[in-house]
């Protein structure tokens, strides 16, 4: 009855529960079920999503930041390798300008900021 006024997950949102991530399918009276990136359902008792912690990647927003870890072998130009990234980020649709994507460190970890990829709408 809570999750019906509260509303911290609706069908189509994409979140995480404990050690399970996945799309909300469906929220039924007692229960609700999650479909895993895995291919699997995992039944959810209502009474644990009002006393879990759970990460709802899309309750304000289909933005979500990913990393993208990029291995180059020694000795290669580093400068080039982040042109060339950065270029593979623009020419993407679905990466946005805005907010910018930043750069976590020397070992070319790219984190640029994805529309639409808890719909299935990404073209990457």
């Amino acid at each position: 009855m809570i999750l019906a006024f509260e509303k911290p997950v609706e069908i189509g949102d994409v979140v995480d529960i404990g050690p399970q991530s996945g799309t909300v399918k469906e929220i039924g009276i007692r229960a609700s079920k999650i479909a895993t990136v895995e291919g699997s359902v995992v039944i959810v008792p209502n009474g644990d999503l009002l006393s879990q912690h759970i990460t709802n990647w899309t309750l304000t927003t289909q933005l979500k930041r990913s990393e993208l870890i990029v291995g180059v072998a020694y000795g290669s130009d580093l400068k080039q390798a982040q042109t060339l990234l950065e270029e593979a980020v623009k020419s993407q649709e679905a990466i946005q300008q805005f907010p910018r994507h930043w750069w976590l460190s020397t070992c070319l970890t790219i984190a640029p900021w994805i529309s639409g990829c808890c719909s299935g709408q990404t073209s990457a």
